[in-house]
């Protein structure tokens, strides 16, 4: 055989073979779900209904996931960077420590989701369920959330510098010792939010509902720190 023929072979067999595997991989995931680590970065899962599918540290980034359904499912560690997720229904599902960076999850179902120490940073959240969702440690830094819903929500510990929270029903939702510093809270809904040792500096939290009475006497803010008319907030940098 010609040496250029063989050549020829030896790159053409590997993807080849990468495509095959791959679609194993789609093959077993539609059989029983379950895919741990799968590679299904070339293949769309729009529409399909994965109920407690099993995609532990799964490589889903930049795929097409519009209206899936993973209910209960489990995608700790996965990747799914840069992916379409648009009226996905992942109610109850596990995301721990995946990795959500740029994706978009507007108007999904993420309620009682567990997204401890996701990031999420520059995700679009808009008008996502997110109730009761376990957020403790996340990272959401510049997340586009307006409208969200994050009512009973634990945001514990997240980082959310620069978040995007317009309208955000945020009621009773856990924010203690949340980086909120330039976030935009605009007409967000913090009531009964606990928000103790919260950093708000330099966030927008003109005509935001639920911070009568105190609410903000745990949490501090700075200078640049924008407030509804008749509260106060307490200087970051101020040690009492």
């Amino acid at each position: 055989m010609p040496l250029f023929r063989i050549a020829l072979l030896l790159v053409v067999l590997p993807v080849l073979g990468g495509c095959t595997f791959k679609q194993t991989h789609l093959e077993r995931l539609s059989q029983d779900g379950q895919c741990q680590g799968c590679d299904l970065r070339e293949f769309s899962l729009a529409g399909m209904v994965l109920p407690g599918a099993d995609l532990r540290d799964a490589k889903l980034a930049h795929i097409d996931a519009m209206d899936v359904d993973l209910r209960e499912a489990t995608l700790d560690g996965a990747d799914l960077r840069g992916s379409d997720f648009r009226r996905a229904n992942l109610t109850d599902a596990s995301l721990v420590d995946a990795n959500l960076r740029r994706v978009n999850m507007s108007e999904a179902q993420l309620d009682a989701t567990d997204l401890r120490g996701a990031n999420l940073t520059r995700a679009v959240l808009r008008g996502t369920d997110m109730t009761v969702a376990h957020l403790a440690g996340a990272d959401l830094r510049w997340a586009r959330m307006a409208e969200t819903g994050l009512r009973g929500a634990d945001l514990s510990g997240a980082r959310m510098r620069g978040a995007r929270l317009f309208r955000a029903d945020m009621r009773q939702a856990n924010l203690a010792d949340a980086g909120l510093a330039g976030a935009v809270l605009l007409e967000a809904d913090l009531g009964g939010a606990r928000l103790v040792g919260a950093d708000l500096s330099g966030a927008d939290l003109r005509r935001a509902r639920g911070l009568e009475g105190g609410a903000l006497a745990g949490a501090c803010g700075d200078d640049d720190t924008l407030l509804p008319a008749g509260t106060t907030i307490r200087h970051c940098d101020d040690g009492s």
